[in-house]
């Protein structure tokens, strides 16, 4: 068993200087620690696409709802002006 760690040893020790040969740094020879790609699943994806959709959905029912409502406080203060107006005439 000791032999046959010596000789995984010697594998690795060798890989690693191949490594750093082709793609350590020039003056030190160290290898960078690299982030593996994070990839993201279909499932995932959609999910936050539903997410997104639903966001963009509320926002968009929220202002027709806001537009509506200063529609609604348009005729009513423009019904006021006229309900005034309906009293002065009537009363003269």
């Amino acid at each position: 068993m000791a032999k046959y760690n010596v000789v995984q040893k010697n594998k690795r020790q060798c890989n690693q200087d191949r490594k750093r040969a082709a793609h350590g740094e020039p003056g030190t020879g160290k290898l960078k620690q690299r982030t593996a790609p994070v990839s993201m699943s279909g499932k995932r994806k959609k999910k936050l696409e539903r997410r997104l959709n639903r966001k963009q959905k509320e926002a968009a029912m929220i202002k027709a709802l806001e537009n509506n409502m200063g529609d609604v406080d348009m005729v009513s203060v423009e019904g006021e002006r006229d309900s005034r107006a309906d009293c002065l005439f009537r009363s003269n």
